[in-house]
């Protein structure tokens, strides 16, 4: 994989598919957190129910940086 291939894992069919999104992506790597809306509210899933339709891509490292840095990717218009 190059730095900036986006990849979603379809667990049920065991195969990814490159998405080949618009815009900026960020620097490749490692030890982020992400997180992905949902289309439906929830008491409990508040803060995925406010972000939708975006994932939210937090932090993470590459062997010489350390990042402290907020992507959005937005799912509908494939697009960070």
């Amino acid at each position: 994989m190059n730095s900036h291939e986006t990849f979603v894992n379809l667990m049920q069919y065991s195969f990814l598919i490159d998405f080949l999104p618009r815009g900026v992506p960020p620097v490749a790597r490692y030890g982020h957190t992400s997180v992905k809306g949902k289309k439906k509210a929830s008491s409990k899933i508040i803060f995925f129910c406010l972000v939708y339709p975006y994932l939210v891509l937090y932090g993470g490292a590459t062997g010489d940086q350390i990042f402290n840095d907020v992507h959005l990717y937005d799912t509908e218009k494939n697009s960070w």
